[in-house]
């Protein structure tokens, strides 16, 4: 296998990406831009669920250490969950004869938080409504904010990387 390093060049600097990803989303949330959250929602999970193969490709020895961060940590399950269901529509547990990872991810929901008066006026004379939204994403036994699940997730590959020297 070859690291190709025309872009990035080590696990750190993929996380460090996932991380400047990580703050658009939560950015285009504080913003109620959904267009911008939905990217970016879709650029976190992709790019840090992948940080495992930038660690299989760097560090193959950690493969084969128990326990596998993506069962290890329910965030980055959450990540690799909405990354394929992004990339293909739906989330295999299988592939040939064997089982992948079981699912964690329930759903993701836009939650309305509360209608909010808008400072300027319609041209009927009435203040216009805007509705405050927020993703969250159903797991096992708890809903979670987006923006937990993302601070989540980086401070679970932070752990990893620390728990296995990966600098």
């Amino acid at each position: 296998m070859k690291l190709l390093h025309a872009i990035y060049l080590s696990p750190i600097d993929l996380l460090a990406k996932a991380e400047e990803d990580g703050n658009k989303l939560i950015n285009a949330v504080r913003n109620q831009d959904k267009a911008q959250a939905r990217a970016a929602l879709f650029d976190f999970a992709v790019t840090v669920y992948h940080v495992s193969d930038w660690i299989k490709a760097s560090r193959p020895e950690l493969s084969r250490k128990a326990p596998h961060p993506l069962t290890a940590y329910q965030s980055l399950a959450a990540c690799r969950d909405l990354a394929n269901a992004s990339k293909h529509a739906v989330i295999q547990v299988t592939r040939g004869s064997y089982k992948k990872y079981p699912p964690v991810v329930q759903s993701v929901a836009v939650s309305v938080l509360a209608s909010m008066p808008n400072q300027p006026m319609t041209a009927s004379g009435h203040q216009g409504q805007t509705t405050s939204w927020r993703f969250k994403v159903q797991l096992p036994g708890r809903r979670v904010p987006i923006e937990d699940l993302v601070a989540e997730a980086i401070s679970a590959w932070k752990s990893y990387f620390a728990k296995n020297c990966i600098t």
